[in-house]
């Protein structure tokens, strides 16, 4: 009854056997046979020689479904009902920028990832801390990785949230040049005894099967796990999904120049429903969880994947926790570099509050630079794909500066924003 990670059963041909010890010995796995498939329908497992088990195959694969309550949970019409946080005091919005970007789910994790050997095998083209990280496989092709989950989204909207978490981890896929062809899920809740946590439960695994289905990404495994709680309660409802992508060459990334222009994929809505924006900033639930169009998705991704392959983009990141905002400061920071934004130039975000045109987690979007005399032909490109796109400023200067509707709404110094980006989820981990 162990259960102990890092473990697989594998049910090969007897004349493959040894073959599979050789590829095991080579990564230093130990392996064993533990049984062989039989005629008869039955199941049998024996230790030692003495019998402990025998059953019919059929209620191992086809066990009885438990018919559990479930039923919405009353804290989701306390959010509909919660009131929605007006503007930043006179309009700006540096201190709560800076604050995002120090958050411990938008600062670097590279005091976690870099403990780790993530070159086994010297196979990694591109490491943690981008988007999504790339593998170099043997028959010339790479392989991308990403997981991606948003308790808080999945908080306000289980179904949409889940979906997004989803729609997340193909935007980072995309971001390094790969299509998304397989994923895997690890659904993470309460107890399932509780109608409420088990309505959040079918109403996950009905946004991920929805999206998996009307994007044709097959799920090729996955966990479940229940009763995560603490005498406090139990933990929000957070899915994660893990997704494989292929590319045909390895993600050309030339780097970001002074002067290059930043072009914003995708339209933005007011959807600051579980934001981090809300959540840390103006510490509430309230509000309209981010909703995943498919049709935006899809052009999105075949947008940025375009661009690529044109040789267009030098360099793409998605916009996800904290907006616009944190992700155009994201991408300044990485390249040592500020900029001059104009965020209602982004599509869809001229009619917006100032607040939801930075913050708002709107999927399906996109922030790409270009080199200034390739603008058009960037716009051109993402909207032969169907996505929406624009500019919406340049790089240059040492100051992150972000105005909406001709009016500043955050300027802060690039070198404290990667400061507080870089170290500090290291300094709440170690004091």
């Amino acid at each position: 009854t162990s259960e102990s990670q890092e473990r697989m059963l594998l049910i090969v041909a007897p004349a493959s056997v040894g073959q599979l010890e050789k590829i095991c010995a080579k990564h230093g796995l130990a392996c064993s046979e533990i049984g062989r498939v039989t005629e008869g329908g039955e199941l049998a497992v024996s230790d030692s020689g003495r019998e402990c088990a025998r059953m019919p195959a059929g209620v191992v694969a086809n066990a009885p479904l438990l018919d559990r309550r479930a039923s919405r949970p009353a804290y989701l019409d306390e959010i509909a009902r919660a009131p929605l946080p007006g503007p930043a005091p006179g309009g700006d919005y540096s201190p709560s920028l800076l604050a995002l970007l120090g958050s411990p789910n938008i600062a670097s994790a590279e005091s976690v990832y870099s403990q780790y050997d993530h070159e086994v095998g010297i196979r990694t083209v591109v490491r943690p801390g981008l988007d999504a990280a790339v593998l170099r496989l043997d028959n010339g092709r790479y392989a991308s990785l990403v997981m991606d989950g948003n308790p808080s989204h999945c908080y306000v909207d289980p179904r949409a949230g889940a979906a997004g978490c989803f729609e997340e981890a193909c935007r980072n896929t995309a971001c390094v040049g790969a299509r998304p062809i397989g994923m895997v899920d690890h659904l993470q809740f309460g107890s399932p005894e509780d109608a409420g946590i088990f309505w959040t439960f079918l109403e996950s695994l009905g946004g991920i099967s929805e999206y998996a289905e009307k994007m044709g990404i097959p799920c090729v495994g996955g966990k479940v796990s229940f009763y995560n709680e603490t005498p406090s309660g139990p933990i929000k409802p957070t899915p994660v999904i893990g997704i494989v992508g292929l590319a045909e060459r390895a993600p050309r990334e030339p780097g970001i120049l002074e002067g290059n222009v930043i072009i914003a994929v995708g339209a933005t809505h007011a959807e600051l429903g579980g934001s981090e924006y809300y959540a840390r900033i103006c510490r509430t639930d309230a509000g309209r969880c981010p909703q995943v169009d498919i049709a935006a998705s899809q052009s999105g991704i075949d947008a940025v994947l375009a661009l690529r392959d044109k040789g267009i983009a030098r360099a793409v990141h998605d916009c996800s926790r904290g907006g616009l905002a944190v992700a155009i400061s994201e991408m300044c920071i990485g390249a040592g570099r500020g900029c001059s934004v104009s965020v209602s130039e982004a599509p869809g975000a001229g009619g917006l509050d100032a607040d939801a045109a930075l913050y708002s987690e709107t999927h399906s979007r996109y922030l790409v630079a270009v080199d200034a005399g390739d603008a058009a032909r960037a716009i051109e490109a993402a909207s032969g794909c169907g996505a929406e796109a624009a500019a919406v400023g340049e790089f240059g200067g040492a100051q992150i500066s972000l105005d909406h509707g001709g009016r500043a709404a955050a300027s802060v110094d690039l070198a404290e924003a990667a400061r507080l980006w870089r170290t500090s989820l290291g300094e709440m981990a170690h004091g």
